[in-house]
């Protein structure tokens, strides 16, 4: 996968031994040979979907949304925010309001079409082989052929075109 989608990736630092810089801790500091911090999880590695073309979206009602250019914003008012300007808004109906105003994007990275979550208030998953992958805030992951796309209370399944 390309550098962009890697990077969404890696583990943030939070500087050596874990503390910010000139906290005190009685406890000795950590031994070089200490463990790395447990990262966050991950979709298991799949073949990713080139971004060639277009996909679909098909919500649980049957309504289609097409994912065309660089991809689309999903929520109850989505919202583009720096770096969306070729994101197309796309309003979802939710009466319950579990889909937050700008919930999730689904869009190409590094020629990939992946799914990240917009600091949603009910977060969002992809489910793949019937294992449901929760989205971190800000760490695409990427789809595939079939994946279900869930946030707040609404699903949609994602197909190739």
């Amino acid at each position: 996968m390309g550098s962009a989608l890697a990077a969404a990736r890696a583990p943030g630092d939070d500087g050596p031994g874990g503390r910010a810089a000139g906290s005190r801790s009685s406890a000795p500091a950590p031994s070089a040979a200490a463990s790395p911090a447990p990262t966050p999880p991950t979709a298991p590695a799949s073949p990713a979907v080139p971004a060639a073309g277009t996909a679909t979206l098909v919500l649980e009602t049957g309504e289609r949304i097409a994912v065309a250019g660089d991809g689309v914003l999903l929520g109850r008012a989505p919202a583009r925010a720096r770096g969306d300007a070729e994101l197309l808004p796309v309003p979802i109906a939710d009466t319950t309001k579990s889909v937050s105003k700008t919930h999730v994007a689904v869009h190409r990275i590094d020629g990939v079409w992946a799914a990240e979550d917009r600091h949603s208030t009910n977060g969002s998953a992809i489910v793949r082989d019937g294992t449901q992958h929760e989205l971190l805030p800000g760490r695409p992951l990427p789809l595939r052929d079939g994946d279900e796309l869930r946030f707040g209370d609404r699903r949609a399944r994602f197909q190739t075109d």
